[in-house]
């Protein structure tokens, strides 16, 4: 608890010298008043409002970003002329631009900063709409001098790509000073492509390189080598990053990829410009208004400690009184304990930040206390309107007797297989969850061959080729078990390993903690034999189980694929050194699969227990190297052709008819 005097504990509210303001610190706040007495919160409440009130006077003005170009136009000794990439300039600019922020263009020298002819892609709209604007090229033909800029002046720094930043970014004392001060500030430090070769040597106030045990992305040596630039440039932005102890985060040449860790925010390439910017605007944006801050703290401390006096909220509603509300749900045992788990998860450069996470948590608590079921938060899903949460739960035993008709299991996997769990999600916190319908092996099948995006709406119609059987919602639960099946992982100690002489139709999907205490202590370790997949893989007829009998005991399918089961180590998977990428750092094993971007576990020692969390955080859509075309409708069939044709009259059936009889003469 901070000293009573109100000054000095509006400044721990306000976390000044932390780069924090009073929304960052919400969360530390309400876990203050649950450890504090209620006399003591009771105060440190009054101050927090105290703390809001003085930040509603402050005037509120737009986000400032300074965008940092290069002032180089030579590439090296070659002889070819180079500097910044327009690309990654223009898309950035209008994102930040149409999010209501103030951009200041600055370069090493000031001036005229060079673009890179060679990036010069008018035929790209924004491209377009911002170099052939004589305003907008004109603000980087007047850069402002890197060393007039003030930190305490903008909110975000960007570093802008293009060749020409490898020489005169990296050792720039100004672009040092800028990264570092903002960072430090609680400002957003960014860049893309080459731009991260800005933070190789940025140091903070202790000594320590910004990027060290940080994810970090930045133009990757195969893309280098793609464009036959590594034997000419001083060093590859991967090798001098990795240096500076920078866990270094890569995907195929030419993916978006975007690291976010924290208020650090880099991208990989061009093609992830626009992503970073994006990512640099959500992490500016102010997710808490003051108002919401001081009813969300006057309801959890009126919650815990019954605090004496009205309460009302910001419509000056009157809040009811504890006698007056319902009594709230029974929280349910086995709830994942998501606070602890997203912090862990942070380091793996993934996460949905810390107010979503907390807004989140209490969504899943409130759920799982009404419907009386252990969950677990699987991941997020996005889509072109709107993102999908997903909650995971095991499927209660009474679940199968709702259903009136017993479904094939040859169709449809039970309990025993791919629907052994239940899958909720919503759209927007605080909404109802949906539970998602269990998935069928003709669903899995067809959803393999489609490559679409999701548009957040559990009804929409699935169109594309194969014809696809049901709706998005259909089609969402059918990623979720592939992705499911292929990225769920877990340290390999923790379970009872199954007999090697358990035939396959023996085998189930089911694990049982390990008993021996010595191994299951043992702290996780970036080795692939020791983490192992904790769900059984799905085959090519969409199945992890084997097909059950024909009714006809002597025959038996044909072709049937072999199944995988579970704990099986995942440097077992085909091309395994290509689809697990794994690290380490401080004690924390991270894990990303390749083949499912978004994918990552995150595995620590907390004595007496090591402990995992696997999240996915995606579009849903698989990594493919080769280039996805839609495949060609069939041929249309040719009409009849009275050319071609071969006709022959054919004899009239028909016969004269006979001869009538001449009457008979009177």
């Amino acid at each position: 608890m901070p000293d009573s005097n109100q000054s000095e504990t509006k400044q721990y509210l306000l976390g000044k010298g932390e780069g924090g303001s009073v929304y960052d610190h919400l969360t530390g706040i309400i876990s203050k008043l649950v450890t504090e007495t209620p006399a003591d919160s009771q105060q440190l409440f009054e101050h927090l409002s105290a703390a809001i009130q003085d930040e509603e006077r402050k005037p509120k003005g737009p986000k400032r970003v300074l965008m940092v170009l290069t002032s180089n136009d030579k590439l090296g000794d070659s002889g070819e002329q180079t500097g910044w990439f327009l690309d990654e300039c223009a898309h950035p600019y209008f994102v930040f631009i149409k999010a209501g922020f103030q951009v200041t263009f600055a370069s090493p020298k000031g001036g005229v900063a060079p673009l890179s002819e060679d990036s010069l892609n008018l035929e790209d709209d924004e491209n377009n709409q911002f170099w052939g604007n004589p305003k907008l090229k004109g603000l980087t033909e007047k850069t402002q001098k890197l060393c007039n800029m003030k930190s305490e002046n903008f909110d975000a720094v960007f570093f802008v790509g293009g060749f020409g930043t490898m020489w005169d970014f990296p050792d720039n004392e100004d672009v040092q000073r800028l990264a570092r001060e903002i960072y430090e500030r609680g400002g957003v430090t960014s860049a893309v492509c080459h731009g991260p070769i800005a933070l190789a040597n940025v140091k903070l106030s202790n000594g320590e390189y910004l990027v060290k045990g940080k994810q970090v992305t930045a133009f990757t040596d195969e893309e280098e080598d793609a464009v036959k630039r590594r034997e000419i440039v001083p060093y590859t932005c991967h090798t001098k990053l990795a240096e500076a102890g920078a866990v270094m985060q890569s995907s195929g040449a030419w993916q978006v990829n975007v690291a976010v860790a924290g208020n650090l925010i880099t991208g990989q390439n061009p093609a992830s410009a626009k992503p970073v910017a994006e990512a640099v605007v959500n992490a500016l944006a102010p997710s808490t208004t003051p108002e919401d801050a001081k009813v969300y703290g006057d309801l959890l401390l009126k919650a815990l400690y019954d605090a004496p006096g009205a309460s009302y909220d910001k419509n000056n509603n009157k809040i009811p009184t504890d006698e007056e509300a319902e009594d709230p749900p029974e929280p349910t045992e086995g709830l994942q304990d998501l606070i602890e788990d997203a912090s862990y998860l942070e380091w793996a450069g993934v996460g949905l930040g810390r107010d979503e996470t907390q807004r989140l948590y209490l969504a899943m608590k409130k759920f799982a206390a009404e419907e009386g079921v252990p969950l677990v938060l699987w991941g997020k899903v996005m889509g072109t309107g709107s993102d999908y949460y997903v909650l995971e739960g095991e499927k209660p035993d009474e679940e199968a007797a709702e259903s009136e008709e017993e479904p094939n299991p040859a169709l449809v996997e039970g309990k025993d297989g791919v629907n052994k769990y239940n899958y909720y999600v919503c759209t927007q916190l605080g909404t109802k969850w949906t539970r998602l319908p269990n998935v069928n092996c003709a669903q899995i099948k067809a959803s393999r061959q489609l490559k679409k995006y999701f548009k957040g709406d559990l009804q929409a119609r699935v169109t594309g080729y194969p014809p696809f059987e049901g709706n998005e919602g259909h089609l969402l639960r059918a990623r979720i078990a592939d992705i499911a099946a292929s990225c769920t992982i877990a340290p390999s100690n923790l379970w009872e390993q199954p007999d090697a002489d358990t035939a396959d139709e023996d085998r189930t999907l089911d694990l049982t903690p390990s008993e021996d205490e010595a191994t299951r202590n043992e702290p996780p370790q970036p080795k692939a034999a020791r983490w192992a997949h904790i769900r059984g893989g799905i085959n090519s007829w969409g199945r992890c189980l084997k097909m059950p009998p024909k009714e006809n005991e002597d025959e038996v399918w044909v072709g049937e694929p072999p199944c995988t089961f579970v704990l099986r180590a995942i440097n077992r998977d085909s091309n395994s050194e290509e689809v697990w990428k794994l690290t380490e750092g401080n004690g924390v094993t991270i894990i990303r699969n390749l083949e499912w971007p978004g994918a990552h576990t995150v595995g620590w020692s907390d004595t007496p227990l090591t402990k995992y969390a696997n999240i996915y955080v995606g579009y849903g859509v698989k990594y493919s190297p080769k280039v996805y075309t839609p495949p060609m409708p069939f041929p249309i069939k040719q009409e009849f052709s009275m050319d071609d044709a071969k006709l022959a009259e054919a004899a009239d059936p028909l016969t004269e008819p006979p001869a009538e009889e001449e009457e008979e003469a009177e």
